[in-house]
């Protein structure tokens, strides 16, 4: 990494080109959490940011903006409900399991939440706090990934035990089973890279920056110099995808 950075590649993160910044770099200093007291923002703001967050994680296909919608937040309650299902269930069939369980998803929100001490999302708490106040430069739900799969869990889980409590018949139970897939489905769209404009922008920006270097730092070939030529024709006209 010393050597590499003082080359000054194009993904240079830290720039370790010294021994004190490798340094830096190897104990991960920029990343280093806040202090727990003060609070980066109000206790409730960073709360109702994990709800907010909460509610993209089963229907964001339906509305992928950050504010909450009628059919999306209807559906996260019902996922949350099924969630609450499974808990009592999974309490009452198998107390260890569930106590392993409900440790991690403790710690994985709750846990996370105090010890991160993140500031207001982008998306969230602008009515609420003074308009000069700081906010997270991205939305940071993956963070708190562990516990939205440890409540998918209990919502499959509660699903199955739901169905098999409203009838004798085998075949509603599977579709139960079948519940759990619903957030695959109505996540699809909303989570595809195919489409996603901050990748192309990237994608094509590099493009641009290697044909100005291959133009400036190869010897001159005809046929490489056409290709620049068309790489930057491609950039420039917005055509070049991948």
């Amino acid at each position: 990494m010393l050597i590499r950075a003082r080359h000054d590649p194009w993904v240079n993160q830290g720039n370790p080109s010294s021994l004190s910044s490798l340094a830096d770099v190897l104990l991960r200093k920029q990343y280093l959490p806040a202090a727990p007291w003060p609070r980066q923002a109000p206790v409730f703001i960073q709360v109702g940011n994990l709800f907010e967050y909460a509610d993209w994680q089963v229907a964001l296909g339906l509305a992928p903006d950050p504010p909450p919608t009628i059919a999306r937040t209807t559906l996260s309650i019902v996922f949350g409900l099924l969630g609450v299902i499974g808990f009592i269930q999974h309490r009452r069939l198998d107390r260890r399991s569930w106590r392993a369980m409900l440790i991690l998803f403790l710690t994985a929100s709750v846990g996370v939440l105090f010890y991160l001490n993140l500031k207001a999302s982008p998306s969230f708490g602008g009515s609420f706090i003074p308009a000069t106040a700081k906010h997270e430069a991205r939305e940071r739900d993956y963070f708190f990934a562990l516990a939205f799969m440890c409540w998918g869990l209990w919502a499959g889980f509660g699903a199955v035990r739901a169905m098999r409590a409203a009838t004798k018949s085998r075949w509603l139970p599977l579709a139960g089973a079948l519940a759990a897939f619903v957030p695959i489905i109505l996540n699809w769209s909303a989570v595809s890279r195919r489409i996603e404009p901050a990748a192309t922008d990237a994608t094509n920006e590099r493009a641009r920056a290697r044909a100005i270097r291959m133009e400036f730092t190869l010897p001159v070939d005809r046929g490489r110099a056409r290709r620049t030529e068309n790489l930057l024709a491609a950039c420039q006209s917005g055509t070049l995808h991948r």
